[in-house]
């Protein structure tokens, strides 16, 4: 193990922090791959930073063999790995499918654990809307609403087995997703004073812990899909 000085670490994050600007100032995709590339050098140097073997090893072997692949498609060639799966119902965007199944799942947390559907529905749609998320595409009213949420569970609920919004939703609500048990430690001493003193006075009847799980739905969205840089006030 290296012994990794606080400057280090803190200029590491800076240049983590540069990158990410660079990429998001990036209009052309294959200029955004070139940074994701360097982001991913970056994360292979800090690893052998940590811990010397982890080449030694083959730790770093996914990481890579990313970087390779990512690498061969400015050259027309793409890898087994990059490659699509090929489907019969392929969703228009599987990041939207998967955020909205993750959005119906918080509401449907609450909702079994004590909550109203329009008080679980109307709590996820502020929350969003908060974050500064809104609806994709062109539309007259781009706000995540109450309505937004319920519509989302109904099509969750009711999707093909093979839809990915219905597979995240199951995933989430029937406790399958690993993310959310190991994530949910972490919010759950955070927010234990928060609800203890009535912050969420309108959910008052959920249960803690579906309450901790909708929390963590949430902020695995935030993670996972990063909201806009001017949240809602």
């Amino acid at each position: 193990m290296t012994a990794l000085s606080s400057e280090f670490v803190f200029g590491f994050v800076d240049l983590l922090r540069w990158v990410r600007d660079r990429y998001e100032d990036a209009k052309d995709p294959a200029e955004k791959r070139e940074w994701s590339i360097r982001e991913l050098n970056i994360l292979r140097r800090m690893a052998r930073e940590i811990h010397q073997g982890v080449d030694r090893e083959g730790l770093l072997a996914p990481l890579n063999d990313l970087v390779l692949s990512l690498f061969s498609l400015d050259y027309g060639v793409a890898d087994p790995s990059l490659r699509p799966r090929k489907l019969k119902h392929r969703p228009p965007d599987p990041r939207w499918a998967l955020f909205r199944g993750r959005a119906a799942a918080a509401s449907e947390l609450l909702i079994r654990n004590g909550a109203t559907a329009s008080e679980a529905d109307s709590w996820v749609a502020t929350r969003l809307r908060r974050e500064g998320y809104q609806k994709p595409g062109k539309s007259a009213d781009p706000r995540i609403t109450v309505a937004t949420i319920k519509g989302w569970r109904k099509a969750a609920r009711e999707g093909r087995p093979d839809e990915l919004i219905r597979a995240q939703f199951e995933t989430v609500v029937e406790d399958c997703d690993p993310q959310v048990r190991e994530y949910l430690p972490e919010l759950s001493a955070v927010y234990e004073v928060l609800f203890q003193y009535g912050a969420e006075e309108r959910l008052k009847n959920v249960a803690h812990s579906g309450m901790m799980r909708a929390v963590t739905v949430i902020e695995l969205i935030c993670a996972h899909f990063p909201p806009p840089e001017s949240p809602e006030k």
